[in-house]
């Protein structure tokens, strides 16, 4: 084999060497331009993101079931401007604060922002507040702090806002002959003859002090209403009397009437 043609071979090699190589850098170029222009999203691509939200729910106002679970009054409480929330199942659906547990607030949107989460306006689509998270169930919204009361998709419940209910009802309690009564989470009640169904009185619009509210039925369009009182983990409940009608016959003032029933909370 000559000289040159040795040279020759050597040549080639270096060639396609040099191909190879610049081929791919190329290729590992390219890969990298790709990938940069998928990360460099517009910043308002997260509020087009539908998925789901793991803290969907009932939340309320801590500052006001801390003070239900002292005093055990709803009608005597003062509520908080910002009371509760139901954070839909989803991003995307609209939800609002209620305030005074009467009136609904501006109409709000849930973002998933990267790996935390924002409230914003719909109409005028500016952020109104990120949500922090301050426990397992527990969220702060600009100074407010808000307890998870009900977890999951709310959006189809008759009666999602059943707060007194849950902070002081829901769980067993006995009667004076030992007998168990057992008021669940979704309004039910187990144990007392008759009696099917019950709600706890949340929004007492009249300023004037007034009895605290207890329905109960057979059936949740046949609730009667009663009085309630608590003293520490005995809960009695009674009959209630109209003291003063107006022409209409709509009761202005009432009273504890006869006691109904006397139930004492399981430990």
């Amino acid at each position: 084999m000559t000289l040159f043609f040795r040279l020759g071979i050597m040549l080639s090699l270096i060639s396609l060497a040099v191909f190879c190589g610049c081929n791919n850098q190329d290729q590992t170029t390219a890969i990298t331009s790709v990938s940069s222009a998928k990360n460099d999203l517009p910043g308002d691509d997260y509020q087009k993101l539908d998925t789901t939200l793991f803290f969907s729910g009932l939340w309320v106002n801590e500052r006001y079931v801390n003070v239900l679970r002292k005093t055990k009054s709803p009608s005597t409480m003062e509520i908080p401007e910002y009371s509760c929330i139901l954070i839909p199942a989803k991003t995307l659906k609209e939800t609002s604060f209620i305030a005074g547990f009467h009136e609904g607030g501006e109409s709000l949107m849930i973002f998933k922002n990267g790996d935390h989460y924002e409230f914003w306006g719909k109409e005028e689509k500016k952020k109104i507040a990120d949500i922090k998270f301050v426990g397992e169930d527990r969220m702060k919204i600009n100074e407010e702090y808000f307890v998870k009361l009900r977890s999951g998709d709310l959006s189809g419940d008759p009666n999602p806002f059943n707060i007194v209910d849950l902070i002081l009802f829901a769980g067993k309690f006995h009667d004076e002959m030992g007998n168990i009564v057992e008021f669940s989470k979704d309004g039910k009640l187990k144990g007392l003859p008759g009696t099917n169904f019950y709600e706890a009185t949340l929004d007492y619009a009249d300023p004037e002090p007034q009895l605290d509210e207890l329905k109960l039925g057979p059936a949740m369009p046949d609730l009667k209403s009663y009085a309630f009182k608590f003293n520490s983990d005995t809960l009695n409940i009674f009959e209630v009397i109209c003291k003063e009608k107006n022409w209409d016959s709509v009761c202005l003032e009432s009273d504890f009437g006869r006691k109904y029933l006397t139930l004492i909370r399981e430990k």
